[in-house]
Formats: structure tokens, C-alpha cells, sequence
């Protein structure tokens, strides 16, 4: 949970994974949810966040505390991570098609490096058991649908720009 800037989304990813593993699709889809209607530049309370990922709304002067939405979809893609592992969820159990990083990378045309730039943007991974039983970060198609669908021009950028070797520069 270090890797979660933010004390209220540390707190709730805390109590998540002390819950039930039962509730981790659904609380991963709620954090699906909360990326296709966060603005990265307006604020957000916690309660908000934790009624979206739980169905439950607390009260308290904690939870009205306000988050900044740049960072709150930083900390959610990381959260997805954190419960997806978890989860134990597996590649071929997974109902629909799911991506490598590579894989992912080849579909859009563009790099590695620009699909791990891609999820501080919101670009969400989940970590999945392999055929081969190691878990590895996989993207979800319906991730990469919401992704592609908020940020179409950052992606067409990304697949229109190549590196220019020396003799091009010359």
C-alpha cells in the first residue's frame, strides 16, 4: 500500500483487502467506473470514491476530505493492481480478451515505455495468473476500450510518432 499517495484511497484499499475476495471483480469495476467519470482536474471526496468501490457511504471529517483527481487516478490504477492480484483472477477464466504489455503495445503501435506512461493517465492493468501460473500485468479489454474512448487523441499521437534514426535526422 505504499505505493498509494493518498491517505484515504491507502485506508480503503487496506480495509478492501481485508474484505471477502468474492467482491474483488466488483470492486475492480468500480474502480473502471470511477476512471471514465473522474475529471484529473477537479477534486473529489472520499466517501464518493468508497460508495462507488463498496456501495457504502461513511460519514465523518475524513471522508469528506477532498482528493485531487490526478492523483486519485494514479492511486486507483495502482489500487486496481493491488485487488486484481489479490483476486487471483486467471487469463483463461477471464471472459473476455486480455492483453500482454507487448501485446498491447503491438495493437495501439506504440512502445512498451508508452503504455507505462499510459497508466498514470489511466490506463488500467491488472495482474492475472498466466497459463504458465506467474502473474503478470494484463490489460483488459474493457479497460483498454474505456482508455482509448477518453483519451483517442493522446493515442493516435502515440501511434503516429517514430523515432527518427541518424541518417533521417541528417
Amino acid at each position: 500500500m505504499e505505493a498509494l499517495k493518498l491517505e484515504p484511497i491507502r485506508a480503503l484499499g487496506e480495509q478492501l483487502l481485508r474484505g471477502p475476495r468474492r467482491l474483488r471483480v466488483k470492486q475492480l469495476l468500480g474502480i473502471e467506473f470511477l476512471l471514465g467519470v473522474i475529471d484529473p482536474g477537479r477534486r473529489y471526496p472520499a466517501d464518493f470514491v468508497c460508495n462507488a468501490l463498496t456501495g457504502f457511504r461513511p460519514s465523518g471529517s475524513e471522508v469528506a476530505r477532498l482528493m485531487d483527481g490526478g492523483e486519485l487516478v494514479a492511486d486507483l490504477v495502482v489500487l486496481a493492481e493491488i485487488l486484481s492480484e489479490d483476486a487471483g483472477l486467471s487469463v483463461e477464466a477471464w471472459p473476455e480478451p486480455v492483453f500482454s504489455v507487448s501485446e498491447l503495445a503491438r495493437r495501439l503501435d506504440v512502445s512498451t515505455k508508452t503504455i507505462f506512461r499510459w497508466r498514470r493517465r489511466g490506463l488500467t492493468g491488472w495482474r492475472l495468473r498466466c497459463a504458465d501460473r506467474r502473474v503478470r500485468l494484463m490489460f483488459v479489454e474493457r479497460c483498454v476500450r474505456r482508455f482509448v474512448g477518453a483519451n483517442a487523441g493522446l493515442v493516435e499521437r502515440g501511434s503516429n510518432f517514430s523515432q527518427l534514426t541518424h541518417e533521417q535526422r541528417e
